[in-house]
């Protein structure tokens, strides 16, 4: 992933004491000791900008490097009219105050004052522009949590903008409501999402020499615990693994949702699940099940956990202690995502499990227990206008749960807010959030806000549960059916 670019700007006029202070210099050197921390490239200019010409200047400089992102520093008072050319929606924009250094005597710097003209030029001229705000030195740790939400957004907006997710397959049969529109889709997020058949990966999966498959199933075999799978199956399992990966590699795929069932049971005899699970742990993104919007939901997390994401059903709860269990067949969560029991290689859970014990096996699937800690379950929908969030832990239970990947989330929150089963299953119902749930192993929540932000989504309020029905279709803040017809993505 290319790293983020931030452009750093200075705003002053000579009649106050930037200089004196020696504000400039101070910032580019905090800058730019983030730059390393936070991973961005930085690019900044020797000298604080006092007129007209020079903001223009430094705008189309910025604009031939490239930038993401560029951060006004208000280094003291100054004209109105220096943030005329920076007022666009891209790059994206922040304004940065910064405090007085003495408290008496001659107002050394004003910061304050220009950073307030400055905002509400923003608000008035660009109203449904967004820009963030930080104020500080730049020393101060709150600084430094809002700098970093925002570089980790950009990096999400960054890998989102111009990706090309690909739909393999089709949509997994009856799997409806995992339809979308793909011109909203792109509109909105920058994404294209393109449908192209199996035909290749089953092509390329038979077409492997023997020592490139025996290679790729020696690194799945090592990523587990315990395999309970014969050879033949681990052997299969990679060739699937190789074929997804050179397909994506060949189209520039950021990534993919495959429909798991029912032609690689048709056409290979076998679940793709441990296939998947090895790709999302070598840095490929994809969801089972042909479900698109939720392969891109799950390409959006990594830039901001840093690690593999997975996407789960909801399939049971706890009622009594506000906990949820989130669980797939097999895939596609990465092994070493496990907790101290590691993953193990088993057949498919559920493919054959009304088949008599004698009969031929199908399925190969990632068993795992996902280790405690953060998450977030973040689920773009309505065609990605709308965010599902939901901040939890994982957490430890007497029992190992169902068989597949699987966990046990509780310290379930909403906006920050706790909540309890009843209203969660309320607030899912009422949106008609569809069945998979990306989830990331780290507390991304206020990074996906503000991707949320800066995209101009709709992050879902929890809705209360009632013992009486609440119709969402005559509520005012349902999605507004006019604004265009879900596409249908053949199956």
């Amino acid at each position: 992933m290319d790293r983020v670019k931030v452009g750093l700007v200075g705003f002053a006029f000579p009649n106050f004491s930037a200089k004196e202070f020696g504000i400039w210099p101070r910032a580019i050197a905090t800058l730019a000791s983030f730059s390393s921390s936070l991973d961005f490239e930085l690019h900044h200019f020797a000298e604080t900008i006092a007129s007209r010409n020079d903001a223009e200047m430094a705008r189309r400089e910025l604009d031939e490097w490239g930038a993401d992102f560029i951060l006004i520093q208000v280094s003291s008072f100054a004209l109105g009219d220096l943030l005329d050319p920076f007022i666009t929606e891209t790059p994206r924009l922040g304004l940065w105050a910064v405090p007085e250094p003495i408290r008496e005597g001659p107002l050394a710097l004003n910061s304050l004052t220009a950073f307030n003209l400055y905002a509400s030029k923003m608000r008035l001229s660009k109203p449904q522009t967004p820009f963030k705000w930080f104020y500080g030195d730049g020393t101060e740790l709150a600084f430094q949590k809002r700098l970093a939400v925002t570089i980790r957004a950009l990096a999400v907006l960054k890998t989102l903008q111009g990706a090309q997710v690909a739909l393999l397959g089709g949509i997994a049969p009856t799997f409806d409501n995992l339809q979308f529109d793909p011109g909203l889709v792109r509109s909105l997020l920058g994404v294209s999402i393109v449908e192209d058949s199996l035909d290749e990966v089953f092509a390329r999966a038979r077409a492997y020499k023997t020592e490139r498959v025996a290679q790729a199933a020696q690194e799945i075999l090592a990523s587990v615990r315990r395999n309970d799978l014969p050879h033949a199956m681990v052997e299969q399992s990679a060739r699937i693994y190789l074929a997804l990966s050179d397909v994506a590699e060949a189209n520039r795929y950021s990534a993919m949702a495959v429909s798991c069932w029912p032609r690689f049971q048709e056409v290979m005899q076998i679940a793709p699940c441990a296939a998947y699970a090895w790709l999302n742990q070598m840095g490929m993104t994809i969801a089972d099940e042909g479900d698109a919007l939720g392969a891109v939901s799950m390409l959006a997390l990594p830039p901001a956990s840093m690690l593999p994401t997975t996407m789960m059903d909801l399939v049971a709860v706890d009622d009594l202690q506000d906990q949820i269990h989130f669980w797939h067949c097999g895939g596609p969560t990465a092994p070493m995502l496990a907790d101290q029991a590691g993953a193990r290689l088993a057949y498919h859970p559920t493919l054959d499990r009304a088949q008599p014990a004698d009969a031929p096996r199908r399925g190969a699937a990632m068993d795992l227990v996902m280790r405690p800690g953060s998450a977030t379950i973040m689920r773009l929908t309505g065609s990605a206008k709308d965010m599902f969030l939901l901040s939890a832990d994982i957490v430890e239970k007497p029992t190992r749960g169902y068989e597949g990947s699987r966990g046990w989330f509780g310290n379930l929150r909403i906006n920050g807010a706790a909540i309890k089963i009843p209203d969660l299953l309320e607030t899912m119902v009422y949106y008609g959030i569809e069945h998979h749930y990306p989830i990331a192993f780290m507390d991304v929540e206020l990074i996906m806000r503000e991707v949320a932000a800066w995209l101009g989504l709709r992050v879902l309020a929890p809705i209360t549960y009632t013992d009486c029905l609440q119709n969402p279709i005559r509520d005012p803040i349902w999605r507004d059916a006019s604004a265009g017809t879900i596409g249908q993505v053949d199956v």
